[in-house]
């Protein structure tokens, strides 16, 4: 998944651990390798970042959850109305409506949504310019994803399980802003894919991926040709 936080730097663990900070990576969860064992303590310090996050705004704008997320800290996140920026490494969360309230999100990256149903909290973040939905193998409105008008970077699912209809493609091609997409290299896509290029920066960004691709599996057909004792030539 994309990291748009930059350099990785120390995760806070503890809620008195914050100084003020505007961006911060927050590890709620999976203590461990922090020395922290015992699930009462682990339940301790979760329950203090999610009464900290949900009682009152901070100064944070830049949000960076870097272990699982469950639905009560996902929910308690909702509770800061000024963050422009938002990544959820993964977790068992499925409800969004907490999101709704982050009016002011300009980046939001959601990690491993596989229990994710319902996308259309998310219709209301109108400044939002970059969405990754990773692994939203359950989402079953898609759609939404069309009403994100200043959308510039979409991101959508990676494997398999991903479903996203070929006829949506046609909606995120008028996206006015959309100069970066991602989304699986489905053999279903292509040929929408490459009719949409023309024109459009997005699309034309994956035919590029499509053809390197292809590229790779006609290198690894020649080489299998070839033979295991065979090397390629300058």
């Amino acid at each position: 998944m994309a990291n748009f936080f930059g350099r990785r730097r120390e995760a806070l663990w503890r809620v008195e651990q914050y100084r003020g900070q505007r961006s911060v990576e927050v590890q709620a969860t999976q203590l461990e390798g922090n020395g922290v064992t015992k699930r009462s303590e682990q339940k301790r310090i979760l329950a203090e970042w999610v009464e900290f996050l949900s009682g009152s705004t901070t100064g944070i704008t830049d949000l960076n959850l870097v272990s699982q997320v469950p639905q009560e800290l996902l929910d308690a996140v909702g509770g800061q109305h000024q963050l422009k920026s938002l990544a959820v490494k993964w977790g068992p969360y499925s409800d969004l409506n907490p999101l709704r309230s982050l009016k002011e999100l300009r980046t939001l990256s959601l990690g491993g949504a596989r229990a994710v149903k319902d996308l259309q909290p998310l219709a209301s973040l109108h400044k939002l310019h970059t969405l990754v939905l990773d692994q939203p193998f359950s989402a079953r409105n898609p759609e939404v994803i069309g009403q994100f008008q200043s959308l510039e970077r979409l991101a959508f699912g990676n494997g398999p399980g991903t479903r996203l209809p070929v006829e949506q493609l046609t909606t995120l091609a008028k996206l006015p802003n959309l100069v970066e997409l991602g989304i699986p290299l489905r053999r279903v896509y292509r040929k929408m894919v490459f009719d949409l290029a023309p024109g459009n920066k997005a699309f034309a960004y994956l035919t590029r991926e499509y053809e390197g691709l292809d590229a790779a599996w006609q290198s690894r057909a020649r080489t299998s040709r070839r033979g295991p004792g065979s090397s390629v030539q300058a």
